[in-house]
């Protein structure tokens, strides 16, 4: 469980948040209201507000969480077992063969 908003773009929830906000502000100049669209607007206005607001709480203590984290791994593993892992050239080259495939240039006899 993360405990954080993940895979949201703030900035698009903020955009919408204020459509609907300019949406049901529109709606009360309108000589009748319309009570289902300021219903949908309401909807839009709460529950992108929820995203904001759970946003603003968790990701702040997610990235602190995240932080104390590094820092006692760190701690933890000495900088002399924390090196990075290489690969010869050998093995790249390996790696990197694309597959082959032979063509027989005779067409098919007869069926």
């Amino acid at each position: 469980m993360h405990k954080e908003v993940v895979g949201i773009s703030m900035l698009f929830i903020t955009i919408d948040w204020l459509g609907g906000i300019f949406s049901i502000i529109s709606l009360l100049f309108r000589p009748e209201f319309d009570v289902l669209a300021g219903v949908a607007y309401a909807l839009v206005i709460v529950m992108d507000g929820v995203v904001i607001l759970a946003a603003l709480i968790l990701n702040p203590f997610a990235r602190r969480r995240r932080r104390e984290e590094a820092q006692g791994h760190s701690e933890a593993f000495p900088a002399t077992l924390s090196l990075p892992m290489t690969m010869t050239e050998s093995s790249v080259a390996t790696s990197m063969r694309k597959p082959t495939m032979s063509i027989d240039p005779t067409p098919p006899g007869p069926v």
